[in-house]
């Protein structure tokens, strides 16, 4: 056919060319069923367990949703379900960074259920477990987002106390690594972590360029190994206005750690590069050493 319509095949060919190419666009902005354009005039909705659901799934198959808007409209209960793993969960890498604009609009996400733990010998009644906090089966990096990118805002939510959080390193209640901003963000969940470091009850790693602000934390944090405090576990970026009032404990909970790494923990970061500033801790910091307040 091509030898002899030389002309119309070059056009059919840019015809299926064309066709492919909507057909990729269309499918994947068939995936996105929010209500909303994803603008800041026209934010994309989050109404439900369902749409939760759904932008976890769209995030962690590549989607970072870069300069869309997002706004909750509604309290959302989880109800404990696997389906929900966790906005852009499992890697510290802009490649899956969430880079959009989520605004809770004071809403509150609950029942949020996060049991990571993984073990090489389980505890019993009598003996401490092995914890493994290495390894392809240990997921970190967790959190309602698992990381931020330096053009995302994560604003006015928070995470209610009947969340369970069972964490590995680098995770949080509300952003586990973050390069962006997160600010207005309430956590009233408790936090464990048997062996991993790097937990906190609103951002677990704060890089150089991340901020956080006016956020507070009131669930009590509970760590076997490194960096864990009420904020943010590890701080490189700008903390400001603040407020812990959880209790942040580290102690012996797995038989392959032992006490003397074991630290540092803090009421409001547990190590910090950067600035902090009208900063207030309530909590009770408790552990073998290296301890502070702020």
């Amino acid at each position: 056919m091509k030898q002899y319509f030389p002309n119309l095949y070059a056009r059919l060919s840019l015809a299926m060319a064309v066709l492919l190419i909507s057909g990729a666009a269309t499918a994947r902005g068939a995936d996105v069923t929010f209500t909303g354009e994803g603008t800041a005039e026209s934010p994309y909705l989050i109404q439900s367990k369902a749409d939760l659901i759904s932008l976890s799934v769209l995030s962690n198959t590549g989607e970072t949703f870069a300069g869309k808007y997002f706004r909750m409209t509604a309290d959302i209960d989880l109800e404990h379900s696997s389906d929900f793993q966790g906005i852009c969960v499992g890697s510290n890498t802009a490649a899956n960074a969430f880079a959009g604009i989520f605004d809770g609009d004071g809403h509150t996400v609950d029942n949020m259920d996060f049991k990571l733990t993984v073990w090489s010998q389980q505890p019993t009644d009598t003996e401490m477990g092995k914890v493994l906090t290495s390894g392809t089966s240990v997921k970190k990096y967790q959190g309602l987002f698992g990381c931020l990118a330096e053009s995302g805002i994560i604003r006015n939510v928070t995470i209610g106390a009947g969340s369970v959080l069972e964490l590995n390193g680098y995770s949080a209640a509300i952003v586990g690594y973050s390069h962006g901003t997160v600010e207005n963000c309430v956590n009233y969940a408790d936090i464990l972590t048997y062996g991993d470091s790097n937990v906190a009850g609103i951002v677990g790693y704060a890089n150089y360029k991340s901020v956080i602000r006016n956020c507070v934390n009131s669930g009590d944090i509970t760590c076997g190994s490194k960096y864990a405090a009420g904020i943010v576990g590890y701080n490189c970026g700008l903390v400001s206005g603040c407020v812990n009032t959880g209790n942040v404990t580290g102690k012996l909970m797995a038989a392959n750690i032992t006490e003397t790494s074991i630290f540092p923990f803090g009421g409001i970061t547990a190590a910090t590069y950067s600035r902090i500033e009208y900063c207030v801790n309530f909590g009770t910091v408790t552990g073998y050493k290296t301890l502070g307040g702020i």
